[in-house]
């Protein structure tokens, strides 16, 4: 078995690809097919894919951070300070109440302590 190797269009088709990479270093296969498209030549996303991973080149892009914390939301694996453990006692309290009010008939709630605390404005019946 002998090795062909690339055939003259493709040799052009990766030397286009090199000259706009170093350009625009964040396209892709898609974007690169798509600018070689309207330089005039008919080729498809997995070609210019194929001839990009042969050539060893990755768009570059920023990776989303999906695990990184927001500094606003507080967690007590992180922060295991008093301060941050009474808060989200308390958010989980706050979310609790609503949950109650929300769900609770009102005539239930009038007799119960919470319901002057939440809506003092309200004549007792």
């Amino acid at each position: 078995y002998d090795p062909k190797g690339e055939p003259p269009l493709n040799l052009k088709l990766m030397r286009l690809i090199d000259e706009q990479f170093l350009v625009t270093p964040y396209y892709g296969s898609r974007q690169m097919a798509r600018h070689l498209r309207r330089a005039g030549y008919c080729v498809g996303r997995h070609r210019v894919r194929r001839l990009m991973r042969l050539m060893g080149l990755r768009a570059i892009y920023q990776e989303p951070r999906t695990s990184q914390p927001h500094p606003a939301h507080i967690c007590i694996k992180n922060d295991p300070t008093p301060a941050a453990l009474l808060q989200s006692i308390w958010l989980r309290f706050a979310e609790s109440a609503a949950a109650l009010l929300f769900t609770t008939k009102p005539s239930k709630l009038r007799g119960t302590t919470i319901w002057p605390e939440i809506f003092p404005n309200t004549p007792p019946q």
